[in-house]
């Protein structure tokens, strides 16, 4: 289950939309609905964040994270997120480069920001995403499980 949690919380940060005027504000507010899309099991609005060429953790292609989220969304009944972004930065105008840190469980994570006592994966996420026809799309990722929350 870690393992699926580790591939699910890297494609929590897979993102899309609208190009707005600010770059910055555009990644960050489709980092926030692909974190949304996973809570709501939506493998479709995950997956349409993904390059054509997407390889995850140097490997995994667009297609085994399609199965590997089938998985996790049969065998998980409720799963919610908890997002950070600690770095972004945008090397071209095309291109963002932003490191993640994601708290991931089976419980709703509280808002106030207080996990003591929370039993949840936390991984590390270097994202980088590409500007394609005013949607920015995820070309790679690789994480790493830190162990427990906090």
């Amino acid at each position: 289950m870690r393992a699926a949690l580790l591939a699910l919380a890297a494609l929590l940060l897979m993102a899309c939309g609208r190009k707005p005027a600010d770059p910055e504000t555009a990644v960050r507010a489709t980092i926030t609905a692909i974190e949304e899309a996973v809570e709501a099991r939506d493998l479709d609005a995950v997956l349409e964040r993904l390059a054509p060429g997407f390889r995850g953790n140097g490997q995994q292609t667009a297609q085994q994270v399609r199965g590997t989220l089938q998985a996790v969304f049969l065998r998980q009944r409720s799963i919610h997120a908890l997002v950070r972004v600690s770095e972004l930065s945008f090397p071209t105008p095309d291109l963002a480069v932003a490191k993640l840190r994601v708290a991931v469980a089976g419980t709703p994570l509280p808002e106030d920001g207080l996990l003591d006592g929370l039993n949840a994966d936390l991984i590390d996420v270097d994202l980088q995403l590409r500007l394609e026809d005013g949607a920015w799309k995820a070309t790679s990722a690789r994480w790493s499980g830190t162990g427990d929350v906090w």
